[in-house]
């Protein structure tokens, strides 16, 4: 069973000279991700290598991890495996090593059972969550370097900031795409107060899901009737901000110990993983539990008080859509975002379930040792519906926080889908000379997090361009 934004990858790779077998298990590959400095991949089933693609994947991978044998890192986003975490094939704990500070918390030292569709067991030790067939308890890889994040600033920018052909200008606003006639010939920039415009030949936007299509629409790229009341000339009827997507997530807060606890706000905030499947009608690995040394995904509803950690649940594989839209014409208001998750009751369905485990996990014997104080009074408004299915559907919406892995607003497909907006080449229909290369492009959220995806077309685009 393929996603649609695997089905999007394989028809471009057939573009590219794939038969149809070699690009759909091709395109399993592909999605894969990093975020929150952490560095992972969707487990690959059955993939033979093919090409510029499989190549631009695996070396990204293995430049930035380093190989299974631990060959060290080499490439330019350097990310690395955590030491501290120890396994078996049946993991009789989830550990780390007590002398690394940053390895400590809820899922750093104690035996945990993964809970899944109501039965208690545990979950196969899976020390390489990028391995084919990964499956289970695994370690994160992060993008770090001694304790420090390495950014694609880091290892793209950097290095190249010297190189002629570069011009790297900071505040500088893009309010919009020039066009002459259907090509587009450059952007509208403002510095300083003042618009000014930079012609090339060829326009890549990578502003990201929310200011790439927000970007667009003011270019009057965008729904007709949306920008026809902002006052905006349409120039190309597309569906630019429909189809976001992201991973909605639910944190069940642990009052930690103090021995359990990170140290400082410089420690990881998460250790690992436990990746499964809902069940026979969801994708493989469709959702996620993790653990959460600080709880502080949700900038809302953050505890940054210390030993405040978490178990979370989010759901790797989404159905419910949100929108995106302009505010204003004006380049310094913000889009709003209308995320919607859980709008699509299969998302609903699946995430009760998940936080129920949760729950259950979060007050087993197992957590009982690194917890101070009732996990129930410290989730009472959760407990409260926890048996309930309406009034926990209720508290869900209102309390599900997105894990900032956002996707979908200028979504990839074949040019007769109503829900395309650029080809399999990242070009925007209608118009000549304009492409977008970022995340927004996804036409759903891969089953993972997002950001090595992101590198990994943003390094693809740029072989072929």
């Amino acid at each position: 069973m393929f996603s649609t934004w695997e089905r999007m990858l394989a028809a471009s790779l057939r573009d590219h000279g794939a038969d149809q077998a070699q690009a759909s298990q091709l395109a399993t590959l592909i999605v894969a991700s990093v975020e929150g400095t952490v560095a992972m991949c969707r487990a690959r089933r059955d993939i033979r290598p093919l090409d510029d693609v499989t190549a631009q994947l695996e070396a990204l991978v293995q430049h930035a991890i380093g190989g299974q044998a631990g060959a060290p890192a080499s490439g330019p986003a350097h990310f690395g495996r955590r030491r501290g975490v120890r396994g078996r094939a049946v993991p009789r704990a989830w550990r780390a090593d007590p002398d690394l500070p940053h390895a400590a918390g809820p899922m750093g030292r104690r035996g945990l059972r993964p809970v899944r569709r109501g039965a208690r067991r545990r979950a196969p030790w899976a020390p390489d969550v990028n391995a084919p067939h990964a499956s289970g308890v695994s370690p994160y890889p992060i993008n770090s370097r001694a304790g420090r994040r390495v950014t694609v600033n880091d290892g793209y920018l950097e290095p190249a900031r010297s190189l002629p052909g570069l011009t790297v200008r900071g505040q500088a606003l893009v309010d919009r795409v020039v066009f002459s006639g259907d090509r587009a010939v450059g952007v509208q920039v403002i510095v300083d107060g003042r618009a000014t415009t930079e012609y090339a030949d060829e326009i890549v936007l990578s502003a990201g899901v929310i200011h790439s299509p927000a970007i667009l629409m003011r270019s009057g790229v965008g729904p007709a009737d949306h920008l026809r009341r902002l006052g905006i000339t349409v120039r190309q009827d597309l569906p630019v901000g429909l189809g976001m997507q992201d991973h909605p997530m639910v944190v069940v807060e642990l009052p930690l110990t103090a021995d359990a606890a990170i140290k400082t706000a410089d420690d990881r905030h998460t250790n690992v993983c436990v990746r499964f499947t809902s069940g026979p009608d969801g994708l493989p690995h469709d959702m996620m539990f993790v653990s959460l040394n600080q709880n502080v995904l949700s900038m809302e509803a953050a505890d940054t008080r210390f030993p405040a950690g978490g178990f979370g649940v989010w759901l790797n594989q989404n159905h419910s859509r949100g929108v995106l839209t302009l505010t204003s014409a004006d380049p310094q208001a913000q889009p709003e975002v209308r995320e919607r998750m859980l709008s699509d009751a299969r998302d609903l369905e699946r995430l009760r379930q998940g936080v129920r485990a949760l729950a259950e996990m979060a007050r087993g014997p197992e957590v009982a040792p690194i917890v101070e104080g009732s996990v129930e009074t410290r989730n009472s408004r959760l407990f409260a519906v926890l048996d309930d299915d309406a009034e926990l559907d209720d508290h869900l919406l209102a309390t599900a926080v997105d894990a900032q892995h956002g996707t979908s607003t200028c979504r990839m497909g074949a040019p007769g889908d109503a829900s395309t907006v650029v080809d399999p080449s990242c070009r925007i229909l209608g118009v000549d000379g304009l492409r977008v290369v970022d995340a927004s492009i996804f036409p759903s959220v891969p089953l993972a997090n997002t950001n090595l995806a992101t590198i990994m077309v943003g390094e693809l685009m740029a072989d072929r361009l």
